[in-house]
C-alpha cells in the first residue's frame, strides 16, 4: 500500500502550530517562542497566518471550548510574522467550518 505524505506546506503549517501550543506548554518564555515560530516558518507568512487563522477561527466559534493557551499560541503566530489578510481569510474559514460542526 502507498504512503500518502503531506505536501509540505500542510505538513509546516500543522507544525507551526503545534510548536506554538507545545513550546508555551512547556513553560518557554513567550518572545523566545516567537522567535523560535519566525525561525521555523523561514519566510512562510501565510502558513503562520494559516495556523494562526485556524486557532483563532476556533475560538470564534467555540470560545468556551477553547484552552486560553490556544489564544497565547494564536498570539505568538501573528508576532511571528503572520500575513493579516490571510489569517483573516482563514479565520473566517475555519469559524464557519466549527459553526457548522455538530
Amino acid at each position: 500500500m502507498p504512503s500518502r505524505r503531506l505536501a509540505p506546506d500542510t505538513a509546516l503549517r500543522i507544525s507551526l502550530e503545534a510548536s506554538a501550543r507545545r513550546r508555551l506548554e512547556d513553560g518557554m518564555p513567550f518572545e523566545a517562542v516567537v522567535e523560535e515560530l519566525r525561525d521555523e516558518a523561514a519566510g512562510h507568512t501565510d502558513l503562520l497566518a494559516q495556523a494562526a487563522g485556524s486557532l483563532i477561527g476556533l475560538y470564534l466559534a467555540r470560545p468556551t471550548a477553547t484552552q486560553p493557551r490556544a489564544v497565547a499560541a494564536f498570539a505568538t503566530l501573528v508576532l511571528a510574522g503572520a500575513d493579516p489578510q490571510a489569517l483573516v481569510a482563514r479565520a473566517d474559514e475555519s469559524r464557519e467550518r466549527m459553526t457548522a460542526a455538530p
